[in-house]
């Protein structure tokens, strides 16, 4: 398989005779600076050839390996492994092909607790050609390391620049199920995955970042991204729950979180839309009592006027009623009409 704007990284041969494999890849890791395997059919010994950081050949003679660890010989590709079991029992003597050797490209390395993608970014001088390459063939830019790293919070710039310079990149991570976008606390993991264009607006089994955000810690800091990137909060997720509605159905939600989702709505046009089948959002939070969340719809272009509930009641009267029952001060939309009735 050809790895177009890519240095040979892994060549595999087959032999038949373990002297000829030998020889073969002694000259092939010299002719390509790439780790080199022979593989010796029919049987089970695995010779490998390889150049060190320093550039020096060096060789390894493998029984019987159930996987080849190519982290051993190539720093480049960290937590890539190759079953020679995949390739036995096809004889393509005197033939090579260039070939990606790994089970899982997201695997991590027990040794050095990297990604493949992770490895590379921390390379000194970062192998963008390399990254672009991964990212192209599946790996997954928000695969957490085993020192708890995550890839794309490593390295921010590189990534950023890497995608920047390839559509192809940007569109598979796009294209991501955003597990980690829906579900992550952390802000500098979330405002990462959004500059790296991942939609706030794509469920993932149902759950929506913003819903989710109201949930958990760091929640204005989580809504303030997430609304900053697009994202809308009067979406359904999979229970027919938009982030309007949740803001307005949660006991004792702080009056900033319903602001900050309030305002969006307000300037989408949308904060009149139904909640549900018979509310708008303030007559929702009418008829949950929340005479402050009332005040701060209202304040946010919220209309007084309608009819909530079920059997259809007259909003304006109810949420006079709703202030005449509390210490709340009434809102001035609504003194004003008091003093006109």
């Amino acid at each position: 398989m050809a790895l177009e704007g890519v240095d040979i990284l892994v060549v595999l041969q087959f032999y038949e005779v373990e002297e000829d494999a030998k020889r073969g890849v002694t000259q092939l890791a010299k002719l390509t600076k790439a780790v080199t395997l022979g593989l010796v059919v029919p049987g089970s010994v695995v010779q490998v050839a390889y150049l060190d950081r320093q550039g020096t050949l060096k060789m390894d003679r493998l029984e019987a390996p159930g996987f080849i660890d190519i982290t051993a010989y190539s720093w480049r590709l960290s937590g890539m492994r190759f079953y020679p079991s995949h390739f036995l029992g096809r004889l393509w003597a005197g033939a090579y092909e260039i070939v990606v050797l790994l089970d899982y490209l997201d695997f991590v390395d027990p040794v050095h607790g990297n990604t493949p993608l992770l490895a590379a970014l921390q390379c000194q001088v970062p192998d963008l050609t390399l990254i672009k390459f991964l990212v192209d063939n599946g790996a997954n830019a928000t695969v957490q390391a085993k020192s708890g790293v995550y890839t794309v919070v490593h390295c921010t710039q590189t990534v950023v620049d890497a995608l920047d310079d390839n559509g192809k990149s940007q569109a598979h991570l796009k294209s991501l199920a955003p597990k980690e976008l829906c579900e992550t606390e952390n802000l500098e993991l979330l405002k990462m995955l959004l500059q790296l264009g991942l939609s706030p607006n794509k469920a993932y089994q149902g759950i929506l970042a913003l819903n989710n955000a109201l949930y958990g810690r760091n929640c204005m800091e989580r809504l303030q991204l997430l609304l900053k990137a697009g994202a809308d909060p009067t979406l359904q997720d999979g229970k027919g729950r938009s982030a309007l509605k949740l803001v307005v159905s949660m006991d004792e939600q702080p009056p900033e979180v319903v602001r900050l989702v309030a305002r969006a709505c307000q300037e989408r046009n949308m904060i009149d839309v139904k909640v549900n089948p018979v509310n708008t959002a303030l007559g929702r939070a009418c008829g949950f009592y929340e005479p402050v969340t009332c005040c701060v719809l209202i304040e946010c272009g919220a209309s007084p006027f309608g009819t909530f509930g079920y059997p259809p009641q007259d909003l304006h009267t109810g949420l006079k009623m709703l202030f005449a029952l509390t210490d709340t001060p009434l809102p001035d939309c609504l003194k004003f009409q008091c003093s006109n009735e």
